[in-house]
């Protein structure tokens, strides 16, 4: 025995070197040669001098290692919640975090009381900003004012003075407090200049009070007094801070007060039955609910929230978090509380919720978005509040900031809704968000050369230096669709394809003003264009070293030289505005100026880049009639001979938009900001340009440069004036431009003329110089042929062959190549032929096409309504009786003023429902409903009705109503059976419902 205690310290000694001469020992060692009195002295030799070991009492290891107890007494600054003004708040702030535990320690031990006595039904907590003191009182019952033991200390001293003194060391019994090692109280003692404790007992009829400024001296100072007490109390005051920078020498600094402030504020809302006060003012805040509301007003941050309070040992709160974790990592955003103590790092009561929640969003998540999600795509999206009791609870330290219990110790377990979440989940759309996310995340992990991701991006035709050390000398060129692609890459063949991209944009896009911010990034252009160009959200690009990792130096703009390429332009112009601002002050974006028209006379050729230059043109030519035109409303309609001639001579065909002042910015807000309505329509009612964008300065610039603001109130301007001739229709005739170009050619076709609606298009597009496509002027065909209800009142055209339903809106119509359309007979009687010779012609392409407006013998405007948006405004005119419109027309022509028709409800052809006016500014438009009961053999018990629907409101179509109204009531089991019985132009269901639901109605 005695032999192997040597062997092991000179193993131990050996292996920690602290044996000067043991290497004299290490051959032929021989345990009788060294006794264990001489290997303790050399090894005590060649320790520390044992001067140095200190053996503290439990206050003074507490007072010299308080980050043991109470976490760190150094001032520290992060961003955290806070109370400021009755509104919670998150910001940047300097606190001691070992002060606000020791708070929150006292608070702690007043909620607790709660637990011992349901009668408990107030807490008073005072602040005193100038002196430090703080002071907690709750009416629960008061500790027992007796002595124990043989020292005979008072309870009260003990629980407050002495460590190690608690009423929960019995861990067979199940409590659900807060307090757990007896160490709470005391240490807001020990860390206090001032300790003040006062208590109250009904059952001895005593007040205890007793003040300390040492912890050795708190059993002094004592006073105890008889009276008859009306309820009882616990109070304890405790004065000045830590010696720590948190506190100034007037008192509690502002921050440390707001964060105390948000601490009872928690308390408030997670201890239940009890009114709480601050500094008088009783808190009202009752619900996580409501302290989650006021968060949202203070920080904007969380949208709508799902709670769910099932027992009163779970209550849970989920919202949506508008901004994600960094790249950096971060924890998800959680509140959580354990008996009322802020758990600030979790523990597994929060993995409890989540493991719960997440097992019913994750399903339904992967069955929209269509593909695998992981719990922490999931969580990074969520904001997640807990306020859970839990048995015995068991914390990682004496800062109970995460809890340690296992679940199967809880006590109880966290019952999720499942149908409360996933509703709510379908409000936020979170499988939307979700999706962004993914699609985002891919963006963001790719490289600056990107080419696998590149290879997935549709129709790309990337340059060979994209990417590379020489990215800055390379352009993508975004082009107005694949036509436009197509003469791109004609012209690449002159400039080559090393530092010249092709990417086709899809239309028009979307204006990005106003969404979210990932809504905007999931736009497919802006995501496609992200990849392309490896652009990054919330990167600062006015840094040269950001710019440069950008995979292309510029963007050429490539679009028809018309007004609707004009929008175009600034429609991406707008993105970058909203996306990436820094990019537009510097040369980025570009736009490659192409011919619109083209005049040409023998060998002579004349090209014209704007409809208002050709005009000019027209007017001083004498001969102009005898040129040839040539209208290039498409970058298609160009040869591949004439792409190779604007490629040959890109750079002097460049348009570099300037950036000059922030007069630039605000003119792009003011054409797509969606809160600027009412600027866009000055702008547009006004047509002047800013007074700060002189001609002088204009000149001043480089003849191929154009300052975005100069852009905005020329091009965009011309456009949203043509955007509104096009959509909104004339008050005259109650027509839009292809509107009266069909009805032009039909009535110069005659009555009897029939032609396939394909056909007809076309002739219309030939005949009237249409430059917007034939796939408009047919679904304007087809429009103008309709006779359904909610269609026109007076169909101007005849439809023969399917032209749609009322089930479908019309979007049943057949294809055009199979359906005709001719002229309908009372077409000529609201426009008569004496007029044609009296209406001014439109000029297209020097070549008179129809009026600029019919004049009716009736207002059509009234008779089949009207409806258009534009840039700026909308219009919508609903129909009325053409039986008693005519009455009113005749009625004023006669000057009869009995009755004006000033009160005309609105009126549909066919539609049986009902239409009542409710006041001056709404009109109620109401279907049809009936219910049909019948009981069966058993008696009154087993009654079932039958709902019978036989007509819609107007507007509301079949199938839209089947899909999203009596489905979900199929699926709910409110209706057992259904029978459609629609004709072409009635509507008929016969629902029959379900025993339990008939009985409910």
């Amino acid at each position: 025995s005695r032999r192997m205690i040597l062997r092991t310290v000179v193993r131990v000694l050996s292996r920690q070197r602290r044996l000067r001469y043991l290497p004299r020992y290490r051959s032929g060692f021989s345990p009788n040669t060294v006794t264990l009195r001489e290997f303790s002295k050399a090894a005590a030799s060649n320790y520390s001098k044992p001067t140095e070991y200190r053996k503290l009492s439990s206050v003074e290891h507490i007072l010299l290692r308080p980050d043991t107890y109470i976490g760190s007494t150094m001032e520290t600054e992060e961003e955290v919640w806070l109370v400021e003004g009755d509104r919670f708040t998150r910001r940047r702030a300097s606190f001691c975090p070992g002060l606000l535990k020791i708070v929150d320690e006292i608070l702690v031990n007043a909620a607790d009381n709660k637990q011992r006595d349901e009668r408990m039904t107030e807490i008073r907590v005072t602040i005193d900003e100038s002196t430090g003191e703080i002071s907690v009182w709750n009416d629960g019952r008061g500790l027992p004012i007796e002595k124990i033991y043989e020292d005979g200390e008072f309870i009260p001293s003990l629980v407050f003075g002495s460590l190690y003194t608690s009423s929960n060391y019995d861990d067979e019994q199940a409590r659900i407090v807060g307090g757990r090692n007896g160490f709470g109280a005391k240490l807001a003692n020990i860390y206090s200049t001032r300790f003040h404790v006062e208590t109250a007992s009904a059952d001895s009829g005593l007040v205890f009070e007793q003040v300390c400024s040492l912890i050795s001296a708190f059993q002094n100072n004592l006073s105890l007094i008889f009276s008859d007490l009306a309820r009882q109390y616990v109070q304890s005051r405790r004065t000045r801070d830590l010696h720590s920078d948190t506190q100034s020498s007037a008192g509690l600094r502002a921050d440390t007060v707001a964060l105390l402030h948000r601490r009872v504020y928690d308390l408030a809302a997670t201890l239940k039955g009890v009114e709480i006060s601050l500094n008088g003012r009783c808190i009202t805040v009752g619900r996580l609910t409501e302290i989650k509301d006021q968060k949202e007003e203070g920080d904007g941050e969380i949208a709508e929230i799902f709670y769910h309070y099932p027992t009163h040992r779970w209550e849970v709160a989920m919202g949506i978090r508008t901004g994600k974790e960094e790249d950096d990592g971060g924890i998800h955003d959680c509140v959580s509380f354990v008996n009322n103590c802020a758990t600030a790092k979790g523990g597994k009561h929060v993995s409890h919720v989540w493991e719960r929640c997440i097992g019913v969003l994750r399903p339904w998540l992967e069955k929209k978005i269509e593909r695998s999600v992981r719990p922490a795509q999931i969580k990074r999206r969520l904001v997640l509040f807990v306020n859970a009791l839990i048995d015995n609870p068991t914390f990682d330290s004496q800062l109970k900031e995460t809890l340690l219990t296992n679940v199967a110790d809880f006590g109880s377990d966290y019952s999720v809704d499942t149908k409360g979440l996933l509703a709510w989940a379908e409000r936020v759309s979170l499988d939307e968000l979700i999706r962004e996310d993914l699609t985002e995340g891919k963006r963001s992990t790719s490289s600056r050369r990107a080419a696998p991701a590149l290879m997935f991006v549709e129709k790309l035709e990337d340059a060979a230096l994209a990417g590379g050390k020489r990215s800055e000398e390379c352009s993508l060129i975004l082009t107005e669709g694949d036509s436009a692609k197509a003469l791109a890459v004609s012209g690449l063949q002159v400039v080559g394809r090393e530092r010249f991209g092709v990417y086709p944009l899809r239309g028009k896009l979307t204006n990005v003003s106003g969404l979210e911010r990932s809504k905007a990034l999931a736009v497919p252009e802006v995501a496609a264009l992200m990849t392309i160009l490896c652009l990054r959200p919330g990167v600062d690009y006015s840094n040269p070293v950001e710019r440069a990792r950008l995979r292309y130096g510029r963007v050429i703009l490539l679009t028809d030289q018309d007004e609707d390429g004009s929008h175009i332009k600034g429609l991406v112009m707008n993105i970058f505005r909203c996306l990436w601002p820094a990019l537009l002050q510097y040369p980025f974006l570009t736009a490659l100026d192409t011919p619109l028209i083209k005049a040409s006379k023998g060998a002579t050729t004349v090209s014209f880049y704007s409809r208002q230059e050709f005009e000019k043109w027209s007017e001083v030519t004498a001969d102009a009639e005898k040129w040839k035109i040539k209208y290039y409303k498409g970058l298609g309609t160009s040869t591949a001979e004439e792409a190779r001639e604007y490629f040959r001579d890109m750079e002097n065909r460049l348009v570099h938009f300037v950036w000059t002042d922030e007069e630039d910015g605000d003119s792009i807000d003011a054409v797509f900001d969606r809160t600027k309505s009412a600027e866009r329509k000055r702008w547009i009612e006004g047509g002047h340009i800013s007074s700060t964008i002189a001609e002088e300065n204009e000149e001043s610039l480089d003849k191929r440069s154009m300052r975005y603001s100069r852009f905005v109130h020329g091009e965009l301007r011309t456009f949203a004036v043509q955007d509104l001739k096009r959509s909104i229709p004339s008050v005259v005739d109650g027509l839009k431009p292809s509107q009266r170009k069909i009805l032009h050619t039909c009535l110069k076709m005659g009555m009897n003329k029939q032609e396939k609606v394909a056909q007809l298009a076309a002739r219309v597009a030939h005949s009237t110089a249409y430059h917007h496509g034939e796939n408009s002027l047919v679904a304007a065909i087809v429009n103008m042929a309709q006779d359904f209800v909610g269609a026109s009142n007076v169909p101007l055209l005849k439809g023969i062959g399917q032209f749609g339903t009322r089930h479908a809106g019309g979007e049943d119509a057949a294809s055009a190549r199979y359906i005709y359309a001719a002229l309908s007979p009372i077409s000529r009687l609201l426009f008569p032929s004496a007029d044609d010779r009296l209406l001014q012609a439109v000029k297209e392409e020097g070549v008179e096409a129809e009026p600029i407006w019919y004049c009716p013998i009736l207002p059509l405007v009234l008779i089949n309504g009207a409806e258009g948006i534009a840039t700026g405004w909308s219009t919508t005119v609903r129909p009325r009786d053409p039986a008693k419109i005519m009455d009113t027309v005749r009625r004023r022509i006669e000057d009869d003023k009995s009755d004006l028709g000033e009160d005309v409800l609105p009126y549909y052809s066919g539609f049986t429902g009902s239409i009542e006016r409710q006041d001056e500014r709404r009109i109620r438009c109401a279907g049809r409903i009936g219910v049909q009961v019948k009981t069966g053999k058993s008696g009154r018990d087993s009654r079932l009705a039958t709902v019978i629907i036989d007509e819609l409101p107007v507007g509301v179509w079949t199938n839209n109503y089947k899909k999203k109204v009596i489905a979900p009531l199929v699926r709910d089991g409110d209706i057992r059976n259904i029978r459609e019985l629609h004709t072409d132009d009635r509507v008929r269901f016969e629902l029959e419902l379900s025993a339990e639901t008939t009985k409910k109605i």
